[in-house]
């Protein structure tokens, strides 16, 4: 193994709640450690596969550890809150050698204290854990926004009570009326993978409020109905081949099932096709292309996995006029079309043909002519009807949430 760092023995608490593993040098077996069980750190090794913690016993996985923090500075902060930043969310710690609270991925949290330690620096909310500064944004500072391609020129705002203007902290400082059409300058995602549309220097709209348009001219906007189901960005997450995870879990989430996980650790429950066959099961792994797999879960198999969470059917089949009806009755519907929404493109596979730009999106809203969808790489945005059904109409594939 090879040598990251030497520690000055960090006292760390076994974080897995499963447990973990205790191992010599060449892979053998000692012990094995349970949940909170504390250690003392001397080295941080590596295999070139993962991290491992030196201990007085032998070798510990690093990322089953959470480090005691050794303080030496706390600055007391005033009405400060943070946002988790961490895919996953994180665990915090106490100084004394607890664990504290489980943070989920995006919670806000009240903060009382700036601390440094030996390791790093860290926050302290109100009932004294200490979160990783790393893992959090600073309410109040101004985020990290990454561009986007897009080809839209314009957007309008949709929502009836108008769209908050925000500047580069994401804090409100103007408002667009609704129907308003703005030129937009571009599209990016923020660190916590929220979507937006840049239209000046440092102010951005929350694309969940727009229809993006390609001059100038407004759309009309009546009958408006959005449920607000979450988006969960497959890209952000390093899953490429995630979509239909991802919109599953965005509905059951609003319906209220499955509420106690989140988009990885519904991943690890995705059951995948012994053949590969997205027919049958997940074809392939959500993190990586396989050459040869189609890695994608077909409705039959969606409807299955969904209904170990609440409840769901399949109503392939159906024109949008009826899935425009499923959303008055409040059910949001996973629907299949194609990336980008683009001409639909079918090719062979082993298991038959099948669209090579498939996707999957949550359908969670109706405007007059224009619906809209929480989707999994583009984020939340309203589109014309002509658009979706270009895509979607390809295969009338859906799968209702009730």
């Amino acid at each position: 193994m090879k040598l990251i760092t030497e520690i000055d023995h960090q006292k760390a608490i076994v974080s897995n709640q499963n447990g973990t593993r205790l191992i010599e040098a060449n892979g053998a077996l000692i012990d094995m450690l349970s949940f909170q069980d504390l250690v003392t750190i001397t080295q941080v090794l590596t295999d070139d596969h993962q991290k491992w913690a030196q201990t007085r016993l032998g070798l510990v996985p690093l990322a089953d550890l959470i480090v005691v923090p050794k303080i030496t500075v706390s600055r007391p902060l005033i009405d400060q809150t943070i946002i988790i930043s961490q895919l996953g969310g994180i665990r915090g710690v106490r100084a004394a050698g607890d664990l504290g609270a489980r943070y989920a991925f995006k919670q806000t949290v009240a903060i009382q204290a700036v601390v440094t330690a030996t390791d790093a620096t860290y926050f302290e909310t109100a009932s004294g854990d200490l979160i990783k500064q790393a893992a959090c944004h600073e309410v109040g500072r101004p985020m990290q926004f990454t561009p986007r391609p897009y080809t839209a020129t314009h957007l309008q705002v949709v929502t009836p009570t108008g769209a908050p203007v925000l500047n580069a902290a994401e804090q409100v400082a103007d408002r667009l009326a609704a129907g308003q059409v703005l030129p937009i300058t571009d599209e990016v995602i923020d660190n916590l993978g929220q979507h937006f549309l840049q239209i000046d220097n440092v102010q951005y709209v929350a694309k969940t409020n727009t229809v993006l348009l390609s001059n100038d001219q407004p759309v009309p906007i009546s009958d408006y109905l959005l449920l607000g189901a979450e988006n969960i960005d497959q890209l952000f997450c390093g899953m490429p081949n995630g979509c239909e995870p991802a919109a599953l879990l965005m509905g059951l989430h609003w319906k209220g099932e499955a509420q106690n996980l989140d988009y990885g650790a519904f991943l690890e429950q995705l059951p995948i096709a012994a053949d590969y066959n997205p027919y049958h099961g997940f074809g392939g792994d959500p993190a990586d292309d396989v050459s040869g797999r189609f890695e994608a879960i077909f409705p039959e198999p969606l409807t299955k996995w969904a209904n170990r969470y609440g409840r769901a059917r399949d109503v392939s089949g159906a024109d949008i006029d009826q899935l425009k009806d499923m959303l008055t009755e409040k059910n949001p519907i996973v629907t299949y079309v194609t990336v980008g929404f683009e001409t639909p493109v079918s090719e062979a596979y082993t298991f038959g043909r099948a669209l090579s730009n498939n996707h999957a999106v949550l359908l969670d809203g109706r405007c007059g002519d224009l619906l809209h969808v929480s989707d999994p790489i583009d984020g939340p945005y309203w589109l014309p009807v002509t658009t979706f059904a270009k895509a979607y109409n390809a295969r009338h594939w859906a799968v209702e949430l009730l």
